[in-house]
Parts: structure tokens; C-alpha cells; sequence
């Protein structure tokens, strides 16, 4: 989406997500990530999320990331319902980010219920929107409730995916299995997710090693202990693979 910045300037994108660092998470993580390589390649990045702990108040900042710095808002969170945030004032932050920023494209990061307060702003109609598909709404094994919650969230979020002018998936299997994006394949892209190698400290030695016979089955498993990063099958196959194992 090159060919929407005006000559003789660099590409300007906004950036809607939940939440932002120092919150711990798998998008939150990406986001960072992504905005720190985008800057340090020459595009202007302004980012849009929630407090990640309650605050009634918004609050404006110049955040340094290793490529640049980032202008970023972060929009008052009065609770939490439901893992949503309740922020009464993001519409208008998200109008506000608009006026001033002047992206030549917005890059909304699901699932996050606040980006659909986009489609209530004319405005935001004349600028291109990309989807990045992290997550379905997971709602199998979360009760009658959130399934209820999801059927009000749905028609919105398919208004997203419709108007959006590409999606972003994450993996192949992803694009093929989820049931709001299989309605889209022709604005769909897989694009992988990275991670930022200068985060982790390499070891001082090769610690690789050859697992012999005699030897149990070691695995280590990273990620939140919630049902459905999938903990229970790894144990299951574990457990049918190789009695002995050890699981870290």
C-alpha cells in the first residue's frame, strides 16, 4: 500500500490494537515488534490501544521502540467484560488519531471489539484498512454467555473483514479453518508470524544433544496455561507416545 503516501514522504500507519507493552502478550509482544522493524525502515507508526490496567483517563505519549519512536495513545480502560475492555472514550480517540496522524492506512489488529468503532467514522471510509487476523473469538467451552456475546460481535466484525481492503493470517491452517475468513479468500494473505531475535540471549554453548533410547522424551511447552493453547492434547499424546516423558 505504498502508492497511498503522498511523494516525497514516508508511509504513515496507524495501528489499532488491545492492549500495548508493558502488558505480556502474544499480539501485544507482535505489536512492538512490528512497529519497532516498521519504523526502523523509514514508515511513520502511530498506535492506538487501551490502558491494560483500570484508568479512567487517556493518556498521549512518544514511545521509543529499538527502530524509532512511535507515537501512541492509549485509550482509558474503565473495566474489563468478558476479556473486552470498556472504553467509553475510544471513539473518539480513534477520531482524534485519524484527524492528527493523517495515516495513508489503518491496520486493525483482531480480535478487539473497540476497532469497530472505525465503521461509525466517515472519514476513516477514504483510507485503507488492513486486517490482521490473530484469533477467531473463542468460544466453545466459555458457556452460553459468550456465545451469545459473540452472535451481537459477529455481524460487526464481518462488516471488518468486508471492508477491509487485505487480511493478514497467520498460518496456512489458520486460513483454511476459520469460519469468518473462509467467507474471504481472495483478500486473505498468510503472513507468518516473527519474532524479534535480538530479544533472546544466545547461550554460551551448544547445548543441543542426541537423545538416546534410554533416555526420556524432554519437550518443553511455552505459552498461557488456558484450555485452548491446547495443553490437554500435548499431555494426551504425550502420554500415548512416550509414557516417560517429561514436559517443561
Amino acid at each position: 500500500c505504498a502508492e497511498h503516501a503522498p511523494r516525497g514522504r514516508f508511509l504513515r500507519v496507524l495501528h489499532v490494537g488491545k492492549y500495548f507493552a508493558p502488558f505480556k502478550g502474544g499480539v501485544e509482544t507482535y505489536l512492538l515488534d512490528a512497529l519497532s522493524t516498521l519504523s526502523s525502515r523509514g514508515t511513520d507508526c502511530a498506535a492506538l490501544v487501551h490502558e491494560h490496567e483500570r484508568y479512567w483517563r487517556g493518556t498521549r505519549e512518544i514511545y521509543s521502540t529499538r527502530g524509532g519512536p512511535v507515537r501512541l495513545e492509549r485509550s482509558g480502560n474503565w473495566f474489563r467484560f468478558y476479556f473486552t475492555p470498556i472504553s467509553p472514550g475510544f471513539r473518539g480517540a480513534l477520531k482524534r488519531s485519524l484527524r492528527d496522524f493523517q495515516p495513508d492506512l489503518v491496520h486493525l489488529h483482531l480480535p478487539n471489539p473497540s476497532a469497530c468503532w472505525i465503521l461509525s467514522i466517515p472519514e476513516a471510509r477514504r483510507i485503507p484498512w488492513v486486517v490482521h487476523w490473530h484469533s477467531d473469538v473463542v468460544t466453545a467451552m466459555q458457556g452460553p454467555v459468550m456465545r451469545l456475546l459473540y452472535a451481537f460481535y459477529r455481524p460487526l466484525e464481518q462488516r471488518l473483514l468486508r471492508r477491509a481492503a487485505a487480511i493478514i493470517a497467520t498460518s496456512p491452517s489458520y486460513l483454511e479453518t476459520s469460519e469468518s475468513l473462509r467467507q474471504y479468500p481472495d483478500k486473505c494473505h498468510v503472513v507468518p508470524l516473527g519474532l524479534d531475535s535480538q530479544r533472546f540471549t544466545p547461550p554460551a554453548e551448544d547445548r543441543r544433544r542426541d537423545v538416546t533410547p534410554a533416555e526420556p522424551l524432554r519437550v518443553l511447552a511455552v505459552g498461557r496455561l488456558t484450555y485452548y493453547k491446547g495443553f490437554g492434547y500435548l499431555l494426551r499424546a504425550l502420554h500415548q507416545a512416550e509414557p516417560n516423558s517429561q514436559l517443561f
